[in-house]
């Protein structure tokens, strides 16, 4: 075998907004019906084979009780990528303190090294076009990187984890490793760039990402 890249990835937010949901989605398995809480944290993973090269992710989903991740380390060392999830249906509430309970601890255990952060807007098949919408911009800024998706639906799941290793690959120097895994995932940068929400325009962008998501 050629080169094993592991990518470790943690999954942050408040609890009972579909952190889990959204990794069983992209890994395909079973979504309970019933919320069961994160204790702690669980490690998942997924490997993408490239002829002889093996690309890991290594998918920390964490609990959403704030005093755990503000006293354990390992949660932040070491880490290629973060997502920092919210509710769509539920904007305020569930962003008005992430970047505070979070992103202090990431730039911290970042400094110097690069990292990718993604925001994820979860239960995009429950979202109006409305005033809550509102909030996201009111907490979030045009330098953040916005994907909405859907644990229930799948919609743009698996698109933000691809885009967060083709991202890594790329911040890493490893462009050749990175053009592979589009090809194997049979997608383009464009695509995979074009899950990115546009601040600015970000209701009216999801508006057509649910009509899209009715049409199917």
């Amino acid at each position: 075998m050629g080169e094993d890249i592991d990518i470790k990835l943690v999954i942050l937010g408040e609890g009972n907004i579909g952190k889990t949901s959204i990794i069983n989605k992209f890994l395909d398995n079973e979504i309970p019906d019933k919320y069961i809480p994160t204790i702690g944290y669980k490690i998942n993973h997924k490997e993408y084979i490239l002829g002889n090269k093996k690309i890991r992710i290594n998918i920390w989903d964490c609990c959403g009780k704030k005093a755990f991740n503000e006293v354990n380390p390992a949660v932040y060392n070491n880490i290629d990528g973060a997502f920092l999830v919210f509710d769509l249906s539920r904007t305020e509430e569930t962003l008005k303190n992430l970047k505070k309970d979070h992103v202090n601890h990431l730039d911290y255990y970042w400094k110097e090294e690069e990292g990718i952060l993604f925001f994820i807007g979860n239960k995009l098949d429950l979202v109006l076009v409305n005033k809550d919408l509102e909030h996201v911009k009111n907490y979030l800024s045009e330098d953040d990187l916005i994907i909405a998706v859907s644990a229930l639906t799948g919609e743009n799941v698996n698109e933000c984890f691809e885009l967060l290793v083709y991202t890594v690959l790329k911040q890493t120097n490893r462009n050749e490793v990175a053009e592979e895994f589009i090809q194997f995932i049979g997608k383009t940068e464009g695509e995979l760039i074009s899950q990115v929400i546009d601040i600015a325009n970000i209701d009216i962008l999801l508006l057509k990402e649910k009509v899209k998501h009715l049409e199917k």
